[in-house]
């Protein structure tokens, strides 16, 4: 697959931990404008995620901004979730090289950490749920 680059605004996802154990992590993603999701490992959460963004990228005459705002961010339609575990927003700036690059944030940790890769990503996912 060639390179893509999605967008120079970052799509913003909603992630909702229920739980984290031996590295299976269970629970929710949600994409503004896009639904949300359930996920019961790792893999499932990855997958998820890429064909909900892939999906808010390719909205025919629907830019980023309007999907973002379209229910002005999570809590206006109703979406309002929070994981058992923890809730964190992911924001995916690039889809570069097979790979996403961002900034996944735990606010309630006040934590927000870049990441290169969707091996960096799971790396502070682990890091972040073991703390949780």
């Amino acid at each position: 697959m060639l390179a893509q680059r999605w967008t120079n605004e970052a799509v913003k996802t909603v992630v909702c931990a229920d739980s984290y154990d031996k590295g299976v992590l269970t629970g929710r993603v949600y994409v503004p404008g896009y639904g949300i999701t359930s996920f019961d490992s790792l893999s499932e959460f990855i997958l998820h995620i890429e064909a909900l963004v892939g999906r808010a990228h390719e909205a025919a005459g629907t830019t980023v901004s309007e999907l973002l705002h379209q229910g002005d961010e999570y809590a206006a339609a109703g979406l309002c979730h929070r994981g058992r575990l923890a809730t964190f927003e992911l924001q995916i700036f690039y889809h570069q090289h097979n790979s996403w690059q961002g900034i996944l944030n735990w606010p309630g940790k006040k934590l927000e950490q870049p990441f290169r890769s969707v091996l960096e990503l799971i790396e502070l996912l682990d890091i972040m749920l073991r703390q949780a």
